[in-house]
């Protein structure tokens, strides 16, 4: 076994340190996919997929991985649009942290204002380290907070 020193790069990672800890990125990795599919001169957008994004095959049939049409092309250019605008986004990790585990949701009733719909979420924290999160809009719209509670 040989020790290499630090490390600064794994499948894709970059690892760079600091007092403290380390913070994690991919930005050489989505700058190379972004310069590859020519959308680094595009401009960024701030959500990765359009509300209605409808993709379906031309009979409206399910989407079919082997059967893409203009929609995917078009829903996987918005997706690479918005990574271009995330591309110095990271995870920072701090080593001295208490080994706790955290967690905390939300249940927002009406969260969404265009369709009302209820927004619920979480975050789960091993010390100061997010570790895990996602955020959902659900498919029907809760009538009480009550109801809000009970679905989430």
């Amino acid at each position: 076994m040989k020790d290499l020193g630090q490390l600064h790069f794994y499948f894709g990672i970059e690892v760079m340190y600091f007092d403290g800890g380390i913070h994690l990125n991919q930005s050489k990795y989505a700058t190379e996919l972004l310069k590859k599919t020519n959308i680094i001169v595009a401009r960024a957008v701030g959500t990765s997929l359009a509300q209605k994004h409808g993709l379906h095959e031309a009979k409206g049939s399910p989407v079919n991985a082997s059967t893409p049409n203009s929609e995917h092309f078009q829903a996987v250019k918005r997706i690479l649009k918005y990574v271009k605008g995330t591309v110095q986004l990271g995870l920072t990790l701090i080593a001295k942290s208490p080994l706790r585990l955290y967690g905390f949701s939300y249940a927002y009733w009406g969260g969404c204002t265009t369709t009302r719909r209820l927004t619920t979420g979480y975050t789960i924290y091993f010390g100061a380290n997010c570790i895990s999160w996602a955020s959902k809009k659900q498919h029907t719209v809760a009538r009480s907070s009550a109801e809000v509670e009970y679905r989430h």
